[in-house]
């Protein structure tokens, strides 16, 4: 970089020593981040990975004991998983969404980055 420091006036407005260009918020894409409790009890940071990725035991069964209401206990058999979807490596809506989204993002830093090195060219 020292090189060019006095090939154009750009790049010796650019490069001069002490020029510094602030960078903007660091941009984290967060999916299920609210710790709010939903009606089951639980919050979206605990079921956002099974609801993205699915259930790999979907056709796995669960076996546990329970008591009848006239008190006679019984096995209980089921499938706990069946209703979330069949596991896919590449997830169902945050990653599709973010790979969507992840274009116009980049696209918005450059700008941004590109209208702040001007703006201090500029002084």
């Amino acid at each position: 970089m020292q090189a060019k420091a006095g090939a154009t006036k750009f790049s010796e407005r650019t490069f001069r020593t002490g020029n510094r260009v602030k960078a903007g918020a660091v941009i984290t894409l967060v999916a299920g981040g609210s710790n709010r409790r939903m009606s089951g009890g639980a919050t979206a940071a605990q079921l956002i990975r099974a609801a993205e990725f699915g259930s790999n035991r979907r056709d796995s069964y669960t076996r546990y004991n329970r008591v009848s209401p006239k008190g006679t206990r019984h096995t209980v058999t089921r499938r706990t998983s069946r209703q979330l979807p069949t596991f896919r490596s590449k997830g169902y809506a945050v990653y599709p969404a973010s790979k969507l989204a992840i274009k116009r993002i980049a696209s918005l830093q450059v700008q941004t980055v590109t209208r702040r090195l001007h703006e201090a060219i500029e002084g």
